[in-house]
């Protein structure tokens, strides 16, 4: 098969890196990324990551981590696979430079989620009084 026969689904913090890649080694597929926040709702992470992913009309390579408690169920129920990625944090620091921050008692903030906090949070977990 060629790149062309599947439909790669991500998560849109991985976006840039995973354009690149593809640019990179000239993958021409579908691409369809998913808003980085949804993390923090997780009704509306499987709710989306459903609607993309459909009931196996696709092939789709899902590039996400384990964002979501049923991960796993999502993608059997769509037939998908999903890309060894864990953690999209990991996957940027790498596993060495990740585990020591997380040990450290590390908060990881990408500008995406900085730049959508209240939109993002606010629904989910209320406003903050100390704005």
């Amino acid at each position: 098969m060629k790149p062309s026969d599947y439909r790669l689904v991500g998560c849109g913090i991985l976006k840039d890196e995973i354009e690149q890649v593809l640019r990179e080694r000239q993958w021409n597929m579908e691409r369809v990324f998913l808003d980085s926040s949804l993390h923090v709702d997780l009704d509306k992470l499987a709710h989306g990551l459903g609607r993309i992913l459909g009931n196996g009309e696709h092939r789709n390579i899902v590039c996400y981590g384990t964002c979501h408690p049923q991960m796993e169920v999502l993608m059997a129920k769509s037939g998908s696979r999903r890309t060894a990625v864990q953690n999209c944090v990991e996957l940027i620091l790498g596993s060495a430079a990740f585990n020591k921050h997380l040990a450290d008692g590390a908060f990881f903030l990408f500008e995406d989620w900085a730049l959508n906090w209240n939109r993002v949070t606010e629904p989910v977990f209320g406003t903050n009084p100390d704005n």
